[in-house]
């Protein structure tokens, strides 16, 4: 199935092309998926909400022969080329891809600029509750589901495949296969987890949106600790950078740069997202606006970056190779 690889990664038509290709022409088929309204790992832990039914895009490879499949969670900005790209990818090598909305059913359109409506731990809740959809639905063990982010999405990834939190989100059930981020957020303080999947993290030296520094040191602090952790931090690209787009500043976006203790996050022993010196919390709305306040900056530079973009592909196939036997 992963005849060819390097060769094809080598020419620009994966990576480049204006289109998506036949792998997955058109849309995908339509998938809803339930998955429940929780703010905070401690809301899920207790009796779970009523359900939400998210809308996907299931993209299966041409062939029809399914080696695994992967969930694509998108960034503050919602679904777009990224994950269309993402997902032709992977379905020209026999794996399947769902595109999750997280948005619509919520009647979200973007969070860039204020990162309360919708939480990485609802975005990680859905995205277990897609991988069981995927189970049942094309006839797959769990151990053959994986999942991939960007940004907001690529956070969310990142929590769910620590063990600790896919115990909060999905009790007693398998943890995924693998575990991608493209530029995720990493203020979380986590040199005392354990990861329950294996987790590849692809990163931009010059990101000023999610700053990559906290990245690495966290991927060292994993990495001493002889979790399974891997990271390529592509020093010249930016937030984005396997996008098609230029350089432009968002200047109404917020981030968090701020490595303090005040402004940088733990998770308790109930669920509950604090920072790390106990003075502010995130479970609820108005905590987590609060937070924002104090620790939140405006104004973001997003922009594509052909080769990290290529190389990110490549690191990213051989990652999700190893993993799906």
């Amino acid at each position: 199935m992963w005849i060819g690889l390097t060769r094809r990664l080598a020419t620009p038509l994966l990576l480049a092309a204006a289109t998506v290709t036949a792998a997955c022409a058109g849309p995908g088929e339509p998938v809803e998926i339930p998955t429940t309204q929780g703010y905070d790992f401690a809301d899920f832990a207790a009796t779970p909400p009523a359900d939400v039914p998210l809308t996907a895009r299931l993209v299966l490879p041409e062939s029809g022969a399914v080696r695994g499949a992967a969930i694509l969670s998108h960034g503050a900005g919602g679904t777009g080329g990224r994950q269309d790209r993402a997902a032709a990818l992977l379905a020209e090598n026999g794996i399947a891809a769902l595109v999750l909305d997280h948005f619509s059913a919520r009647g979200i359109r973007s969070v860039a600029r204020d990162q309360i409506r919708l939480t990485e731990q609802q975005m990680a809740a859905d995205i277990f509750a897609a991988r069981d959809l995927l189970a049942e639905r094309l006839s797959l063990n769990p151990s053959q589901i994986g999942a991939i982010g960007w940004s907001k999405g690529a956070t969310a990834v990142t929590l769910a495949a620590v063990e600790r939190f896919a115990g909060f989100l999905a009790p007693e059930r398998p943890p995924l296969a693998f575990a991608a981020a493209f530029y995720p957020f990493c203020g979380f303080r986590l040199d005392d987890e354990a990861l329950a999947t294996p987790l590849l993290l692809l990163l931009a030296g010059q990101d000023d949106w999610t700053p990559s520094a906290p990245c690495v040191r966290q991927a060292q602090a994993w990495r001493q600790a002889a979790q399974p952790i891997d990271w390529a931090l592509y020093e010249d690209a930016s937030h984005g950078f396997d996008s098609r787009s230029g350089r432009f500043t968002v200047s109404r976006a917020i981030t968090v740069r701020d490595t303090g203790p005040r402004c940088t996050l733990a998770v308790d022993a109930t669920g509950r997202t604090v920072s790390l010196d106990g003075a502010l919390a995130l479970d609820t709305v108005a905590a987590r606006t609060d937070y924002l306040a104090a620790c939140g900056e405006r104004g973001v530079t997003f922009a594509g970056d052909d080769a990290a973009g290529a190389a990110a592909a490549e690191r990213l196939l051989g990652f999700v190779a190893q993993r799906l036997p």
